[in-house]
């Protein structure tokens, strides 16, 4: 089952999303 790959990859995806926008601000 790879759910847990697209759990852990969505993860990673945020933190990187969030990462930028507090870069940004």
């Amino acid at each position: 089952c790879d759910g847990i790959f697209l759990v852990l990859l969505y993860l990673m995806i945020e933190n990187l999303n969030m990462r930028e926008t507090l870069f940004v601000n």
